[in-house]
């Protein structure tokens, strides 16, 4: 039973080294999603109300909004500090109209914007961190079936 016991220290430390080395390689890779988006220029028309971040375009159109600028009406052009942009992430980007009294509450404006739109690389990056996952996902059910065999062995001898 030592003998088990000792060999499971050893495989345990390798499989947790290797489970070390699969989450740091889906965190740097991970990264790389967002770095190797192509920025991209859109003209988008919104209606900002004051205090409420407002999602722009539909879910997953413009994700890792960079700028929004210049945006305007049929009658006066939008500060930039009346208003704040939020990055967001995969799902989008978000405005949100600091001023109500800017004369934009709840109009209709005209913006141009800058988002990181999808690449053919990012997309590589990301079937890449999700392998990572898959593979991490099966060192799991080794180190299940490992703990299982020596809970098995601890019983086993024993009548």
């Amino acid at each position: 039973m030592a003998d088990s016991i000792q060999g499971f220290s050893t495989k345990a430390a390798l499989v947790i080294g290797l489970s070390v080395l699969v989450l740091i390689g889906m965190v740097v890779t991970a990264q790389f999603s967002k770095q190797l988006r192509t920025t991209t220029t859109a003209n988008v028309s919104i209606v900002p109300q004051a205090n409420i971040s407002l999602l722009i375009g539909t879910a997953n159109q413009y994700p890792f909004l960079q700028t929004l600028t210049p945006c305007y009406n049929e009658s006066a052009l939008l500060a930039a500090s009346s208003y704040t942009i939020d990055e967001g992430g995969t799902g989008g980007g978000y405005i949100l109209l600091n001023d109500a009294q800017s004369g934009m509450n709840g109009s209709s404006i005209n913006c141009t914007l800058t988002y990181l739109a999808d690449s053919t690389n990012q997309g590589h990056a990301d079937k890449f961190t999700a392998g990572l996952a898959v593979f991490g996902t099966f060192i799991a059910i080794l180190v299940l079936a490992l703990v299982g065999k020596i809970i098995i062995g601890m019983f086993k001898g024993k009548e």
